[in-house]
């Protein structure tokens, strides 16, 4: 369809749909034309008539142009001014000589121009363009030949453009430029790594600020702890010292009153059973001395373990036997049991006496009147080993629960009014434990409060062939030692006594550093023997170098050189 119109002749293709306008500029006369002054002849020549002249032409010889103008860029512009580009951001090259653009991120409004070489019609040619990147379709402009854009991110971009020719004709004549667009210092690499090494020591700092938080919790939770128990066992101290003083205090009254009653001479009767009391005060006094002193040693490992073999049921057998009379006197049901008539173990007889006592006196302390302990001796293999097991049990007033993992530790007594009645000293148990432990062996205890405890003693038996290599060991040992005292005997190069004590009396060195010891010591053995006093363990020595004694007796606790020392000299 040919249309005339008030901007030229328009073709309108009825297939491709599309148009295409011819004005003054393809040398049509005239551009407004009269809609009612067009005429086609037979000859299909096509008559017009605009207000400007009459047009004629022939359809068929106006076809369209396959030509392909090529396009350019004609000017670049940042902030609406021209410039030079290249590459390298220093504008000294023309647009149309370059193939790319490098851009500060600062450059953020910028124009680029365009135009397709068709000199036929100008402005007929269209054009499209499309920045790859950032626009997803092609644009289309029309007839403008530019285009702007403002705050592109950092980046690389590809700007394109194409265009039709003049007879408006699309065609691939596509023209490119490189655009780069440089980040700020900021987003660039060097950055991201600082960041990146920022970010990771950032974290390193946290997770050791944490570890650090973290230990100082703990060891402000251990310091806390540590303090508190540092407290407990302050109190258990003040609770130990106090019962030991009054465990001190009642037997020292025994004495102190009888001895003043004896010295006042208001007693002239019955004398013996005063002395008796005294006696039994004094040994009861002793104990307690030598329980604490044994405790020290252990806890110094200072105590040596002299084990033999012995028949563990007869051991237990006489132990038990002691505590007899006491049961009938507080009528309580006493007895020994026992599953077989000989246990032959390793054991340190003295040892393992104080071990039964003190266990026994405990049961006996704390089990009222008409109670029942018992002692029982079993036998039980484990693994390829046989133990005897050897139980003390009571039907006393009972452990509490919460008290029964403290009931070994040293200085610990129980709080229970009941059980404070009954008194103690709270060194019994722990010399138990520290003598078990001693022997290597084990021992537990099982209790409920009100209904009694148990204790358990486990003990490793001896097989047929160990008793034999002891036997063997214990004639080989004999045998050395005869041999070793006849060695001394013969080296021995000690001076003799001196001239005054020569057969006399056997002469003994005594060294005390209390005086009342001294001569309380001296008054005993100077009826049978000559007896030489030391202050000191100086004073000792320089005796022994004058006058060599049969006997040394020896305190150990003294002023300067001690006893184990003066003894090794």
């Amino acid at each position: 369809m040919w249309l005339g119109t008030s901007s030229g002749i328009s073709f309108f293709d009825l297939q491709k749909n599309t148009f295409t306008n011819y004005s003054s500029a393809d040398g049509v006369i005239g551009n407004d034309f009269n809609f009612i002054s067009a005429l086609r002849l037979k000859s299909n020549l096509i008559l017009m008539g605009s207000t400007a002249g009459l047009n004629y032409f022939s359809p068929n010889k106006i076809v369209q142009s396959t030509y392909q103008p090529p396009i350019v860029f004609t000017d670049f512009q940042i902030f609406n001014k021209s410039v030079n580009v290249n590459t390298n951001s220093s504008f000294s090259k023309n647009i149309f000589y370059t193939d790319g653009i490098t851009l500060s991120h600062t450059d953020n409004v910028f124009s680029l121009e365009f135009s397709a070489l068709d000199y036929n019609s100008t402005n007929s040619i269209k054009y499209a363009y499309q920045m790859e990147g950032f626009d997803k379709d092609w644009i289309q402009s029309g007839t403008r030949r530019f285009v702007t854009y403002t705050n592109l991110n950092p980046g690389k971009y590809v700007f394109k453009v194409k265009s039709t020719n003049s007879d408006g004709v699309w065609n691939d004549n596509t023209a490119s430029i490189r655009v780069i667009i440089s980040p700020p210092w900021w987003q660039t690499g060097w950055a991201v790594v600082l960041y990146f090494a920022v970010f990771v020591v950032g974290i390193w700092g946290i997770i050791k600020f944490q570890a650090n938080r973290v230990k100082l919790q703990h060891e402000l939770k251990y310091r806390e702890l540590e303090s508190y128990h540092f407290r407990e066992i302050e109190k258990m101290k003040s609770r130990f010292f106090a019962n030991l003083s009054h465990e001190f205090r009642t037997p020292l009254m025994l004495i102190k009153g009888p001895l003043e009653e004896l010295i006042s001479g208001r007693i002239k009767e019955n004398k013996s059973q005063y002395y008796n009391l005294l006696l039994r005060n004094t040994e009861k006094l002793q104990q307690l001395i030598d329980q604490l002193l044994e405790l020290s040693q252990l806890e110094a490992e200072s105590i040596p373990l002299k084990t033999e073999t012995q028949n563990l049921v007869k051991l237990i057998k006489t132990f038990t036997d002691s505590f007899t009379a006491l049961a009938e006197r507080n009528n309580i049901k006493f007895s020994f049991n026992s599953a077989v008539d000989f246990v032959s173990v390793l054991i340190d007889k003295d040892k393992f006496e104080k071990i039964i006592n003190n266990l026994l006196s405990n049961a006996f302390k704390f089990t009222p009147i008409g109670g029942i302990i018992t002692v029982d001796l079993s036998i039980e293999k484990k693994s390829d080993l046989d133990i005897a097991k050897v139980s003390v049990t009571d039907t006393g007033i009972g452990i509490p629960k919460e008290q029964l993992s403290k009931i070994f530790d040293r200085f610990y007594q129980g709080e229970d009014s009941s059980k404070r009645v009954a008194g103690g000293s709270g060194i019994g148990l722990a010399l138990v434990k520290e003598l078990v432990l001693l022997h290597k062996w084990e021992i537990t205890v099982n209790s409920s409060e009100g209904e009694g405890t148990e204790f358990v003693i486990t003990v490793p038996i001896l097989k047929d062939y160990e008793l034999e290599k002891l036997s063997e060991e214990k004639n080989n040992f004999n045998g050395d030692a005869i041999v070793a005292l006849n060695i001394d005997d013969n080296e021995n190069s000690f001076e003799p006594a001196s001239a005054k004590y020569q057969n006399e009396k056997p002469l003994i060195l005594f060294v005390e550093d209390t005086p009342d010891v001294r001569n309380y010591v001296n008054d005993i053995l100077n009826t049978d023997y000559n007896v030489l006093l030391a202050e000191d363990a100086e004073a000792g020595l320089d005796i022994v170098q004058h006058s060599l004694p049969d006997l040394i007796i020896s305190d150990v606790m003294m002023p300067g050189m001690d006893g184990f020392q003066f003894c090794k000299k």
